[in-house]
């Protein structure tokens, strides 16, 4: 039997059952995401001529935003600082793709794979052991 675990502080519903859910799952990780750097979630809109759209926005600690649109486009982007000051980036990488072939649960899991993932010193070995994590949710044509 699941329990029922009170959200963590701050954490917004959703008005779309695919980012709820998404939210859900994360919520169901927050402590173990924690540990590894922080975690907060948001709830952005958009207005535009054709409707409001509504996107989930994850950031864990400062190295990965994971945002995903309601009809399940999905953005990742992971950052690792380079060693002193003003030395930029030692990683830097982001693609689209989509949530909507994936559980929740997969995409946590994803991003939890994304934090052990050694990051750095290897840049374009880096990224397709990154793109390798993420094979199910990317590319995305379009």
């Amino acid at each position: 039997m699941k329990r029922d675990r009170p959200d963590p502080a701050g954490w917004p519903a959703f008005a779309s059952p695919l980012l709820e859910d998404i939210a859900s799952a994360f919520r169901g990780r927050s402590k173990a995401l924690r540990h590894k750097g922080g975690l907060s979630c948001e709830r952005e809109f958009r207005e535009a001529s054709e409707g409001v759209y509504e996107r989930l926005n994850l950031d864990i600690g400062s190295a990965i935003r994971l945002s995903v649109w309601a009809d399940g486009v999905l953005w990742l982007g992971v950052y690792v600082s380079g060693v002193g000051r003003n030395s930029g980036w030692a990683f830097n990488d982001s693609f689209h793709g989509t949530a909507l072939d994936v559980s929740p649960e997969c995409l946590v899991g994803m991003v939890e794979a994304t934090l052990d993932l050694p990051l750095g010193t290897a840049p374009a070995e880096e990224r397709e052991r990154l793109r390798e994590v993420w094979q199910r949710v990317w590319p995305r044509s379009g």
